[in-house]
Parts: structure tokens; C-alpha cells; sequence
């Protein structure tokens, strides 16, 4: 086994995770196949982590993933300064922000409503208590500025 033995083994083992559990999450959940596949990746990359601090000989535990949460892209929301569409599974649903009136001195009037940032992901995290949609964004800059 040489250096590249553990990679190869653990791409291997991805691949072999994902084309096992995808038809069967699929069919458990109703999910979409985008949301499926970014469940999927979400627990392989935690599992690569863990892989990552025990090769650095560092203690880790299994990844639970106790919150419900969904990871959005952009090809499962639509991005809008105002709202957003989601893809569930009962179809696509389309939520407002809550922006306050003075929001232009604001992370919210920062970002948000700032067209040179663009909308790249969002994780929906429910608690009981509250529903929130963090979301990444990046900047856009043109060529000329750069």
C-alpha cells in the first residue's frame, strides 16, 4: 500500500456511500435528488473530518447530526433580495424575509440587499422555538475593479 492507498480507499468508500444510499433515501423521504445528494455529501464531508483529526492523531466521535436542517444551493432555492423559493417535498414554497424598515445600515442592507453580493447557499435550521435561514454569500467584482 503506498501514500495514496487511504485516499483512493476512502474516494472509493464515497462513492460506494452515495450509490447505496441515494435510491434508498430517495425512496424513504421524498426528498428531492438534489436535496438527497446534499445530505449525502453533508455526512461524507463530516465523516472526512473526523477521518482528518484521527489521521493527525487527535480524538474525534461519530457525526450525529441531531438538528433538522436542509442545505439549499442554488439549484434548490432561488435567491431573491426579498424572498426565497425552496424545493420540498411537497412542492416548491416561497418565504419572505423579515427586513426591517432602517435595514441600510444593517448586516441585512450590507449583503442582502447589496447587488454585488450574490446568494450561494443556506442551511434551513428548525428548533421548535424559531425557523432561520443563514445565508453565504460571496461579492461580485467586475473585471474592471479587479
Amino acid at each position: 500500500m503506498g501514500v495514496e492507498a487511504p485516499e483512493r480507499l476512502l474516494h472509493n468508500l464515497e462513492t460506494e456511500s452515495r450509490e447505496s444510499l441515494y435510491d434508498q433515501l430517495r425512496n424513504e423521504t421524498e426528498l428531492t435528488a438534489n436535496l438527497v445528494q446534499k445530505g449525502i455529501r453533508r455526512a461524507i464531508e463530516a465523516t472526512k473530518s473526523g477521518v482528518a483529526r484521527l489521521k493527525k492523531g487527535d480524538n474525534t466521535s461519530q457525526p450525529q447530526f441531531d438538528a433538522w436542517s436542509v442545505v439549499y444551493d442554488k439549484r434548490s432555492a432561488t435567491f431573491h433580495r426579498d424572498h426565497v423559493s425552496l424545493s420540498t417535498v411537497n412542492g416548491r414554497v416561497e418565504c419572505d424575509y423579515v427586513i426591517p424598515d432602517d435595514a441600510e445600515e444593517t448586516p441585512i442592507g450590507a449583503y442582502l440587499l447589496n447587488e454585488d453580493y450574490e446568494f450561494r447557499m443556506s442551511t434551513l435550521q428548525y428548533d421548535r422555538h424559531s425557523e432561520s435561514l443563514p445565508v453565504t454569500m460571496r461579492v461580485r467584482i467586475s473585471r474592471s475593479k479587479a
